[in-house]
């Protein structure tokens, strides 16, 4: 609050947030209404980029695969996904599915997280495309990757048979993907997104997985509406305006890529907070901290 931010005097120089990205309120805190607090320099932590990685290839893979519904089936008896035996004389019909390898995936956003995620899918033979806004040029990296600027996006998705957000919530990005971009991919590409809910159009995805829509599948772990407090925690849907839970060919993953409460996580937000503390301390300087958020940018 602005209270607690006063409070703190006019030796307070920083902010360490102890996460990825920059929360709302603090935002609004520091925008031009608040003058005094223009000059604050302000950190994130990115402990979290390898699980939320982790939980964008599992859930391509398990989108791409159908392994949901096909879990499902099989939990009943019913091997009927597998496609065979099937009967005599037959063709056999298996459940859908897309092979990875061969075919071109493309990582909107190359920071911590989409690096990650871009290593990992070139290593299953995808070819890999990658976006980022502080792009002005094509580079390829060492490891194979192809980065393009983020005004390319529409020049690249006829390309892209997976799709991967991994970027965050800004004025920039909130409803980059939309209908019209979701047509620019070719029919039965896979989305993935781990980035924000606000990135994609949820009417848009809705429409393009429903039957008879462009994607094949999606795997989804950011949302559109969240529980406000712990009793409705079994009870708030991921959108007020669209069921997702009636497609089958989406899987939904309730913001887990964090790994919040994951004690692996937290130790791993620990250290991070205390490697940023020390490398100020180190040189008596705020700035010596890694990750500095770029207040106009939201990132």
């Amino acid at each position: 609050s602005v209270e607690q931010l006063e409070s703190a005097g006019k030796s307070l120089e920083a902010i360490l947030v102890p996460f990825a990205g920059l929360p709302p309120r603090l935002k609004t805190l520091l925008d031009d209404k608040h003058e005094k607090f223009k000059k604050l320099k302000v950190f994130s932590t990115h402990h979290n980029a390898a699980f939320t990685a982790e939980i964008a290839v599992a859930l391509c893979l398990a989108a791409a695969k159908m392994l949901v519904p096909a879990h499902i089936l099989l939990r009943n008896n019913d091997w009927s996904a597998r496609g065979i035996p099937a009967e005599v004389g037959k063709v056999p019909q298996p459940m859908s599915m897309m092979i990875l390898a061969g075919k071109t995936c493309l990582v909107m956003g190359y920071g911590e997280v989409g690096r990650r995620v871009a290593v990992a899918m070139k290593a299953l033979g995808m070819h890999v495309l990658a976006t980022r806004a502080t792009g002005t040029a094509v580079a390829t990296t060492a490891e194979g990757i192809s980065v393009h600027p983020a005004k390319k996006l529409h020049s690249l998705l006829p390309r892209v048979h997976v799709l991967f957000i991994c970027v965050p919530s800004t004025l920039e990005t909130d409803g980059m993907i939309s209908s019209v971009e979701l047509d620019l991919l070719p029919k039965g590409a896979v989305l993935v997104n781990v980035g924000r809910g606000a990135v994609v159009d949820e009417q848009a995805l809705y429409c393009a997985l429903s039957p008879g829509g462009s994607l094949m599948s999606a795997g989804v772990d950011v949302w559109y509406n969240y529980p406000a407090n712990h009793s409705e925690i079994t009870s708030t849907p991921p959108s007020r305006k669209c069921d997702f839970s009636q497609l089958d060919n989406l899987v939904m993953s309730p913001h887990r890529g964090g790994g919040v409460g994951v004690k692996e996580a937290e130790d791993a937000r620990l250290d991070m907070i205390a490697a940023s503390l020390v490398s100020a301390g180190s040189v008596g300087r705020v700035d010596a901290m890694p990750s500095r958020i770029n207040l106009e940018k939201g990132y």
